[in-house]
């Protein structure tokens, strides 16, 4: 299997001219995005730490959700990627709603087992944000088209809630941790 991860970046679509960007925080100016641009910059710094070669996919191509899905499988193909992870955060109209996630493809048992990797990690550098769950996705449920259509392991990344100023500040305040957290739970998969 190949080792090269992908770090692709929610939200990378054009729509209307503009960068999708998803989601924004509290702070009315970090969205999805931003945010997620500067995690994958030093996840693939702390992934080149640990001789794990990764790349980082901030652009999807096509008209759509689904077309951009499809273009961002291709990519992965070509890429002979090992991994690949689509990096989020969550948001609500609850401001009390909190916590990290990991989604992967319910009949994907490496998916899996990345997502537990995962999630184990976030559990141990960043217990100030609650454990929510492993979130196994089927049929039409969100983050479907990305991780039913990837080529490799795939795991749907949501580290907080940019609606929930705890989780928001520890993010911000924490980011160097949470690279670490995707890094360390990559190779802790791969050595399984």
């Amino acid at each position: 299997m190949s080792k090269l991860i992908a770090l692709c970046i929610g939200h990378s679509r054009i729509v209307n001219g503009h960068q999708d960007g998803g989601a924004v925080a509290l702070d009315h100016k970090t969205s999805e995005w931003i945010f997620n641009s500067e995690l994958a910059k030093s996840a693939c710094a702390a992934l080149a730490d640990l001789g794990i070669p990764a790349t980082i996919i901030s652009r999807y191509e096509g008209i759509g959700y689904e077309h951009a899905q499809e273009w961002l499988a291709g990519e992965l193909k070509r890429l002979d990627a090992g991994a690949a992870l689509e990096l989020h955060f969550n948001d609500s109209d609850n401001p009390a709603s909190n916590g990290h996630e990991f989604l992967f493809w319910h009949g994907s048992t490496r998916g899996n087992a990345l997502a537990t990797a995962l999630d184990k990690r976030m559990d141990l550098l960043m217990p100030m944000i609650r454990h929510r769950d492993l979130v196994a996705i089927t049929g039409t449920d969100r983050g479907a088209a990305f991780l039913r259509g990837t080529p490799c392991p795939a795991v749907i990344v949501e580290s907080f809630f940019g609606s929930n100023h705890d989780d928001f500040e520890n993010a911000v305040r924490f980011i160097e941790t949470l690279a670490k957290v995707i890094a360390l739970g990559i190779r802790d998969w791969l050595a399984a």
